[in-house]
């Protein structure tokens, strides 16, 4: 600031200098060791960090800086006699400016930390308001269903009070997972799980309002799902599509939500059990033009050796969502006066080893 900056002691006897951060506008000034014609001495200097490339100042024999950020600089200068000859090596000096409170690295953390508070604080609450939502929409589709007269009317409002009970089921599921996830990993993958779940709540939301949806929509809600689940357990669950090209997806209406709870206990009750992970293949198949067969298959451990893993509560919570989904099959088999027909195999390799689970759905379409 066009003010002497006074030193601990002489310069030459300095590896560094320290500044504040409000003193970042300074002058350095120097000169040659030739006193024949020193009008005609030369300087070249070059400040590590904001010169890019050396500066031929001529015969100025001072520089200025301004507003330098914190950090640190070397400063390098090297000068030559009126008959061209420059010095061997340049002269060196050590400049840190020191960061305000506010730049440190601590004082970032901490605004981190709080932006990370306050974001999961109104995390959570959106967690509330929507599980108080689905509790609301599942007691209104049971209060419906007492009040329903004509049995094709009551079969109606049972499976929609059901399809209301799974909602929240399965909403509940992904929203632990992105809890989970937010807390052990990044912002960026943590923000790109948040986009794949708002997509996914968008169609559970809309296809919750229909009876039947789109069998190309109940696909794609199933593939986000997946996603999130490859994503949560870091491309430890794997799958893949097997779709009749036949099959025309823009045409064929089935049930929302039917399929992805098999799919959901092949990789919870299967695949997570696995260390090195495993698969889950999805075959969607028309053997008559009234019905569309599903099957999902996975290389897990078997039913046998899940069984075992099983914690009491665990158990309980498979059945609650297996009993939901067959009951809503009964349902779906009633109205079209056909038996609900789910047959399930447990997968064994060549030395009888379980080896996975095969899970074969006939839905009328």
């Amino acid at each position: 600031f066009d003010k002497p900056y006074p030193l601990p002691r002489q310069i030459a006897f300095m590896d560094e200098i320290v500044l504040r951060h409000t003193d970042n506008f300074f002058t350095l000034t120097f000169s040659a060791m030739s006193f024949t014609q020193p009008e005609l001495n030369r300087y070249r200097w070059q400040l590590e960090g904001i010169d890019p490339a050396w500066v031929e100042g001529g015969n100025r024999h001072s520089v200025s800086y301004t507003n330098l950020p914190p950090g640190s600089y070397t400063f390098r200068v090297m000068a030559a006699n009126n008959d061209g000859y420059w010095s061997e090596k340049p002269l060196t000096l050590r400049i840190r400016i020191l960061p305000a409170w506010w730049q440190t690295i601590w004082f970032k953390v901490f605004l981190a930390l709080i932006a990370g508070i306050a974001g999961y604080t109104l995390y959570r609450s959106q967690i509330r308001r929507i599980r108080q939502s689905a509790e609301n929409s599942r007691l209104a589709a049971a209060f419906a269903q007492e009040k329903a007269e004509l049995n094709q009317r009551l079969t109606e409002t049972e499976m929609t009070a059901l399809r209301a009970q799974m909602n929240p089921h399965f909403l509940f599921n992904v929203l632990m997972s992105i809890d989970r996830y937010l807390l052990e990993n990044s912002p960026q993958l943590a923000s790109a799980f948040l986009t794949k779940f708002s997509r996914l709540i968008r169609l559970v939301l809309e296809n919750s309002h229909s009876d039947q949806v789109i069998l190309a929509q109940e696909l794609e809600a199933l593939r986000l799902y997946l996603e999130l689940e490859t994503l949560r357990f870091k491309e430890k669950v794997q799958w893949h599509f097997d779709i009749d090209p036949d099959i025309d997806l823009q045409y064929m209406r089935i049930p929302p939500m039917l399929i992805q709870p098999f799919v959901e206990n092949a990789i919870w009750h299967g695949i997570l059990h696995k260390e090195a992970g495993g698969h889950v293949l999805i075959t969607l198949r028309q053997p008559t033009e009234n019905l569309l067969q599903v099957t999902i298959e996975d290389n897990g451990i078997g039913r046998a050796k899940a069984a075992e893993l099983k914690s009491r509560s665990v158990l309980r919570h498979k059945s609650f969502g297996m009993q939901l989904t067959q009951e809503r099959l009964d349902m779906i088999f009633r109205r079209y006066e056909q038996e609900a027909r789910i047959m399930v195999t447990d997968l064994t390799d060549a030395e009888g080893l379980a080896c996975g689970t095969r899970v074969v759905v006939d839905i009328p379409v």
